[in-house]
Protein backbone atom coordinates (compact mmCIF):
# COMPACT_ATOMS: atom_id res chain seq x y z
CA UNK A 1 0.00 0.00 0.00
CA UNK A 2 1.40 3.39 -0.96
CA UNK A 3 0.76 6.53 1.04
CA UNK A 4 -1.62 7.70 -1.74
CA UNK A 5 -3.98 4.73 -1.31
CA UNK A 6 -6.79 4.90 1.22
CA UNK A 7 -6.39 2.35 4.00
CA UNK A 8 -9.71 0.84 5.08
CA UNK A 9 -10.21 0.80 8.84
CA UNK A 10 -13.10 -0.54 10.89
CA UNK A 11 -14.38 1.45 13.83
CA UNK A 12 -14.95 -0.46 17.06
CA UNK A 13 -17.84 0.20 19.42
CA UNK A 14 -15.62 2.49 21.52
CA UNK A 15 -15.01 4.71 18.44
CA UNK A 16 -11.40 3.63 18.00
CA UNK A 17 -9.67 2.06 15.03
CA UNK A 18 -6.33 0.36 14.48
CA UNK A 19 -4.27 1.78 11.59
CA UNK A 20 -0.95 0.72 10.11
CA UNK A 21 1.51 3.26 8.78
CA UNK A 22 2.31 2.37 5.15
CA UNK A 23 5.77 3.92 5.55
CA UNK A 24 7.17 2.31 8.70
CA UNK A 25 4.61 -0.45 9.37
CA UNK A 26 3.85 0.61 12.94
CA UNK A 27 0.31 0.01 14.19
CA UNK A 28 -1.45 2.63 16.25
CA UNK A 29 -4.92 2.98 17.74
CA UNK A 30 -6.68 6.23 16.93
CA UNK A 31 -9.93 7.78 18.13
CA UNK A 32 -12.60 8.55 15.57
CA UNK A 33 -14.90 11.48 16.28
CA UNK A 34 -18.60 11.48 15.32
CA UNK A 35 -17.81 14.15 12.72
CA UNK A 36 -15.18 11.90 11.12
CA UNK A 37 -17.70 9.05 11.03
CA UNK A 38 -19.91 11.21 8.82
CA UNK A 39 -17.04 12.25 6.53
CA UNK A 40 -15.71 8.67 6.26
CA UNK A 41 -12.14 9.83 5.51
CA UNK A 42 -9.35 11.17 7.69
CA UNK A 43 -5.70 12.05 7.46
CA UNK A 44 -3.35 10.39 9.96
CA UNK A 45 0.16 11.44 10.95
CA UNK A 46 2.45 8.68 12.20
CA UNK A 47 5.22 9.09 14.77
CA UNK A 48 7.67 8.59 11.86
CA UNK A 49 6.20 11.80 10.32
CA UNK A 50 4.49 9.94 7.47
CA UNK A 51 1.06 11.30 6.55
CA UNK A 52 -1.57 9.01 5.03
CA UNK A 53 -5.32 8.89 4.52
CA UNK A 54 -7.74 6.32 5.86
CA UNK A 55 -11.23 5.32 4.78
CA UNK A 56 -13.41 4.91 7.86
CA UNK A 57 -15.88 2.00 7.83
CA UNK A 58 -18.31 2.45 10.73
CA UNK A 59 -19.50 -1.17 10.85
CA UNK A 60 -19.74 -3.44 13.83
CA UNK A 61 -18.57 -6.38 11.73
CA UNK A 62 -16.32 -6.76 8.74
CA UNK A 63 -18.21 -7.14 5.44
CA UNK A 64 -16.62 -9.34 2.80
CA UNK A 65 -17.30 -9.03 -0.93
CA UNK A 66 -18.36 -12.39 -2.37
CA UNK A 67 -19.62 -13.93 -5.59
CA UNK A 68 -21.63 -16.95 -4.44
CA UNK A 69 -24.74 -18.50 -6.01
CA UNK A 70 -27.62 -18.90 -3.61
CA UNK A 71 -31.33 -19.15 -3.11
CA UNK A 72 -33.71 -16.81 -1.37
CA UNK A 73 -37.39 -16.82 -0.71
CA UNK A 74 -39.85 -14.69 1.18
CA UNK A 75 -41.09 -16.31 4.37
CA UNK A 76 -44.77 -16.25 5.16
CA UNK A 77 -46.20 -16.18 8.67
CA UNK A 78 -46.08 -20.00 8.94
CA UNK A 79 -42.37 -20.38 8.12
CA UNK A 80 -40.17 -20.40 11.18
CA UNK A 81 -36.99 -21.84 9.69
CA UNK A 82 -37.62 -25.48 10.67
CA UNK A 83 -37.95 -27.28 7.32
CA UNK A 84 -36.41 -25.07 4.68
CA UNK A 85 -34.52 -27.78 2.79
CA UNK A 86 -36.24 -26.76 -0.44
CA UNK A 87 -34.21 -23.53 -0.28
CA UNK A 88 -31.12 -25.22 -1.73
CA UNK A 89 -32.74 -26.65 -4.84
CA UNK A 90 -32.74 -23.68 -7.22
CA UNK A 91 -30.24 -20.86 -7.65
CA UNK A 92 -32.04 -17.54 -7.98
CA UNK A 93 -29.65 -15.00 -6.47
CA UNK A 94 -26.01 -14.08 -6.10
CA UNK A 95 -24.65 -13.37 -2.62
CA UNK A 96 -22.49 -10.29 -3.18
CA UNK A 97 -21.36 -9.56 0.35
CA UNK A 98 -21.51 -11.11 3.81
CA UNK A 99 -20.99 -10.13 7.41
CA UNK A 100 -21.80 -11.82 10.70
CA UNK A 101 -25.05 -9.84 10.89
CA UNK A 102 -26.32 -9.79 7.31
CA UNK A 103 -25.90 -10.27 3.60
CA UNK A 104 -26.26 -8.35 0.39
CA UNK A 105 -27.54 -10.23 -2.62
CA UNK A 106 -28.92 -9.57 -6.08
CA UNK A 107 -31.83 -11.42 -7.62
CA UNK A 108 -31.63 -12.90 -11.12
CA UNK A 109 -35.10 -11.77 -12.07
CA UNK A 110 -37.97 -9.65 -10.90
CA UNK A 111 -38.93 -9.85 -7.28
CA UNK A 112 -41.64 -8.54 -5.00
CA UNK A 113 -39.52 -8.06 -1.92
CA UNK A 114 -40.36 -5.01 0.18
CA UNK A 115 -38.47 -3.53 3.12
CA UNK A 116 -39.17 -5.42 6.34
CA UNK A 117 -40.21 -8.59 4.45
CA UNK A 118 -38.99 -11.74 6.18
CA UNK A 119 -36.51 -13.67 4.02
CA UNK A 120 -34.52 -16.87 4.07
CA UNK A 121 -31.28 -17.26 2.12
CA UNK A 122 -29.30 -20.40 1.58
CA UNK A 123 -25.89 -20.84 -0.07
CA UNK A 124 -22.67 -22.79 0.09
CA UNK A 125 -19.50 -20.91 1.02
CA UNK A 126 -16.70 -21.13 -1.50
CA UNK A 127 -14.35 -22.46 1.20
CA UNK A 128 -12.73 -25.91 0.90
CA UNK A 129 -15.49 -27.48 3.03
CA UNK A 130 -18.32 -25.93 0.93
CA UNK A 131 -20.14 -25.09 4.17
CA UNK A 132 -23.93 -24.74 3.80
CA UNK A 133 -25.31 -21.54 5.31
CA UNK A 134 -29.03 -20.94 5.78
CA UNK A 135 -30.18 -17.78 7.56
CA UNK A 136 -33.48 -16.02 8.05
CA UNK A 137 -33.79 -12.29 8.42
CA UNK A 138 -35.40 -9.06 7.31
CA UNK A 139 -34.97 -7.03 4.12
CA UNK A 140 -33.51 -3.66 5.14
CA UNK A 141 -32.35 -2.18 1.83
CA UNK A 142 -33.78 -2.58 -1.66
CA UNK A 143 -32.50 -0.90 -4.80
CA UNK A 144 -33.57 -2.58 -8.02
CA UNK A 145 -32.43 -6.19 -7.83
CA UNK A 146 -30.04 -5.51 -4.93
CA UNK A 147 -31.28 -6.54 -1.50
CA UNK A 148 -29.67 -5.88 1.87
CA UNK A 149 -30.73 -8.33 4.54
CA UNK A 150 -30.18 -8.27 8.31
CA UNK A 151 -30.04 -11.72 9.90
CA UNK A 152 -32.48 -12.47 12.73
CA UNK A 153 -29.55 -13.49 14.89
CA UNK A 154 -25.86 -12.81 14.33
CA UNK A 155 -24.15 -15.71 12.62
CA UNK A 156 -21.72 -16.13 15.50
CA UNK A 157 -23.07 -19.66 15.95
CA UNK A 158 -21.60 -20.62 12.57
CA UNK A 159 -17.89 -21.06 13.16
CA UNK A 160 -17.12 -21.64 9.47
CA UNK A 161 -18.63 -18.26 8.52
CA UNK A 162 -16.50 -16.53 11.14
CA UNK A 163 -13.34 -18.05 9.64
CA UNK A 164 -14.55 -17.29 6.11
CA UNK A 165 -15.07 -13.63 6.95
CA UNK A 166 -11.61 -13.06 8.42
CA UNK A 167 -9.97 -10.19 6.47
Amino acid sequence: MTSNELQRVFVKSDNTAKVRCPSCGIFQTISISPEELRKLTRQVTCSCSAVFKIHILPRKFYRKDTNIEGTYFVLDDNDHGQDLSHAIRRVNCRIENLSMTGAGFSTFGRHRIKEEDRLFICFFLDNPEKTRIGKSGVAKFIKGNCIGMAFDEPASDIKALGFYLMP
